[in-house]
Order: structure tokens, then sequence, then C-alpha cells
């Protein structure tokens, strides 16, 4: 069986890629985010297998100032934003587009896990399909996320502290409370 040159080529050129990306840029991200990306810390969010293009926004937004930064030791999202060059940028969210998502081990109302299902099928579905679980709508993950992250994020979309599609939080200003943690519930329910 002959190899076809231009066939590995790519795979080759990738490998050379990922390790420079992760010498250079990854141990930085890991320090809040995680190993490959899989944060521990329940108020900052899982970055593996996000789409390139979700992580790419939020790098956008931070320098933008369309979201605002939690300080963590001294560094925040907005300092390491643009600190970076696009071509960084554009290298850091391919290397965690092309890790696996791993949902962590959550403790969560499971009497609600039905009522967030449907609030999620009536509310959210049309972006967010199958349950928030495919980085393909390009949409974020929201299945198996960390619930105190989700649940700040939705408080900022609510607030108007963070800039969101004009339905969603228009959605989500429509949920009480106890939807908004059934919801939270149903995401965290799935893994």
């Amino acid at each position: 069986m002959k190899f076809n040159k231009l066939f590995c080529l790519p795979i080759i050129l990738f490998s050379f890629y990922s390790l420079a990306v992760e010498n250079k840029l990854i141990e930085e991200c890991e320090t809040c985010h995680g190993e490959n990306g899989v944060s521990t810390n329940s108020t900052i969010p899982i970055i593996s297998g996000l789409a390139a293009v979700n992580i790419e926004d939020a790098f956008s937004m931070y320098k933008d100032g369309e979201r605002e930064a939690k300080d963590i030791d001294g560094n925040d999202m907005t300092k390491v934003a643009n600190s970076l060059s696009e071509q960084e940028v554009s290298d850091i969210s391919l290397y965690y587009s092309h890790k696996l998502f791993k949902t962590p081990n959550q403790v969560y109302d499971k009497t609600l896990v039905n009522a967030g299902k449907k609030i999620h099928l009536a509310k959210c579905d049309i972006c967010h399909s199958e349950g928030g679980t495919l980085a393909d709508d390009e949409t974020l993950i929201l299945a198996g996320q960390w619930t105190p992250y989700l649940r700040e994020s939705i408080n900022s979309f609510i607030n108007g502290e963070r800039y969101g599609d004009d339905t969603m939080v228009e959605e989500l200003q429509a949920l009480s409370e106890k939807h908004i943690e059934a919801l939270l519930a149903y995401y965290a329910s799935l893994k």
C-alpha cells in the first residue's frame, strides 16, 4: 500500500502546530481553564471541545469591552485578549476546539430535570439543539457545563452586563428563578 504524501502532510503539520501552541500559550490558559481546557473551578467555563469560532468570539468580546472579565490572581481575560495576536487567538481557539468536552460531576436537583428539559425544548433548543450538546451549533455547549458558571452567565445576560442575542436575552428575562434552576438542573444532568 502506498502512502499519499499529500494526505500525511496535514497530519504532520497539525502535530507540529499543536506542539507549538501547547508549549507557548496553552500553559497560560490552563492555569485557569484547567488541563486540556477542562476547568476544575466551577465559576470558570470548560472550553475543551467548543467551536473555535466561539472561543475567538469570546476573545473578541473581552478585547472590545463587550464582556466583563473576572480578576483571577491578578489576571483576567481582558488582559489576556489584549496581549495576544490574532494568530495566537486563532491557534488557541483551534487547539481547544480539537479537544474533547468533558463534563464534571455536579450535584443537581433531579426533581427539576424534566421541567428543565421542557423549558429548554420550548425556549432554547432552536439555537442550542440536542440539549445544548453540540459545538457545531456555534452557540456554546451548555450540557454538562459548570452550573455556577452558567448561572452567572444567565444573570449577566439578564442584567445587560453581557452581550447576547436579543431573542435569547428576552427569553431569559421572561424566566422565573425557579425556571432557571430547572434549566440548570437539566444541563447538569447531561453527560
